[in-house]
């Protein structure tokens, strides 16, 4: 009787311990799968945000666009009020984009979007100075050329954000 409670002892422990080992094991490996799948969706969701980032940048500067062409027709009217109204919403428009959303452009884009809200202040304080002072209304011909330039760089951002969209897709 001694040697089989001995041998069943020993069993029992012999089974225990296996059967911990193969549960540790088990644990660690579906752990880490389960790391892996977190993982995962981690990435997932981050390039989700970013598209949707680019999305919501896309849009702004099309509505800049748009602001820009009312801009032109603002300073081809000598509609100095407004073109001071127009040129400041579309400053405060693009300002955000470059201070935060930078990365998502070229360096030349990024320094002609910079370049674009300054051209912007400008044409603002242009338009305040004929506002409220006696000072004679700048060439209107410059200022369009400026707001046609600097067209041209929502159209070269907008095309590197449709660039980077159709990649990311």
């Amino acid at each position: 009787m001694m040697l089989f409670e001995f041998v069943n002892l020993i069993f029992t422990e012999v089974t225990g311990t296996i059967a911990s080992v193969v549960g540790a094991v088990l644990t660690v490996f579906y752990s880490r799968r389960a790391k892996g799948s977190a993982d995962n969706a981690q990435i997932a969701a981050t390039e989700a945000r970013n598209q949707i980032s680019s999305v919501s940048v896309l849009s702004e500067l099309n509505a800049s666009l748009v602001q820009i062409d009312d801009l032109s027709r603002q300073i081809g009217s000598s509609s100095w009020e407004l073109v001071e109204e127009r040129a400041t919403s579309l400053r405060n428009r693009v300002v955000p984009i470059v201070r935060q959303k930078s990365e998502l452009f070229t360096i030349d884009t990024r320094k002609d979007l910079v370049q674009l809200v300054s051209h912007m202040r400008e044409i603002g304080e242009e338009a305040d100075l004929v506002r409220f002072t006696n000072r004679k209304a700048p060439s209107q011909a410059k200022l369009l050329k400026i707001v046609r330039d600097q067209k041209e760089v929502l159209i070269v951002a907008i095309s590197e954000m449709k660039e980077r969209l159709s990649k990311n897709e």
